[in-house]
């Protein structure tokens, strides 16, 4: 089985991902795409994500995002991704959701809150795009976000239903 957690940059997905980890991680892989990307793109020069995006450029680091989210489709193990709040676009919205044994889950949480962990974070690529930016941007992404299998409100309060469910599932694999 995989499980891809998908929502704008700040929604909490990694933190819900590592939660999982700690309560499965013995059968399971736990991926953050964008650590994963990291540190198959960085050079000696590059500190963090955003100096790879920007010595790339966006367009070649989402094909690369793309890439490796086919390739984790193929795998015959159970994974568990946490994606980069831009890594859903029609052509990974539509292989994730034709695998069979995939499940996407949209860690929804409010554009507020997102903007101000965004704010602190300046390893973000895009945390210097004003408030409004970020929130056209969250727009944009919003139609992918809503075509997951699942919505996760509230992170916590999702926690016990989504480790449940994970659990179930690590049984039977």
């Amino acid at each position: 089985m995989k499980i891809f957690l998908c929502g704008f940059m700040g929604a909490g997905k990694t933190h819900l991902m590592k939660k999982l980890q700690t309560e499965c991680g013995q059968k399971w892989d736990f991926i953050d795409l964008d650590d994963w990307l990291f540190e198959r793109l960085k050079t000696p020069q590059d500190g963090h994500l955003g100096d790879c995006i920007q010595h790339l450029g966006w367009n070649k680091f989402r094909a690369m995002e793309k890439s490796s989210i086919l390739e984790i489709l193929t795998w015959k193990k159970n994974v568990c991704v946490s994606l980069g709040g831009g890594a859903l676009n029609q052509d990974t919205l539509s292989a994730i959701k034709q695998n069979v044994g995939t499940l996407l889950i949209w860690v929804n949480t409010p554009i507020e809150i997102c903007l101000k962990r965004i704010r602190g974070d300046l390893v973000r690529p895009l945390a210097k795009k004003s408030d409004q930016e970020l929130n056209a941007l969250y727009l944009e992404r919003l139609p992918f976000y809503q075509q997951s299998h699942i919505q996760a409100d509230d992170i916590d309060q999702s926690m016990n239903d989504l480790e449940a469910f994970v659990r179930k599932h690590v049984g039977s694999a």
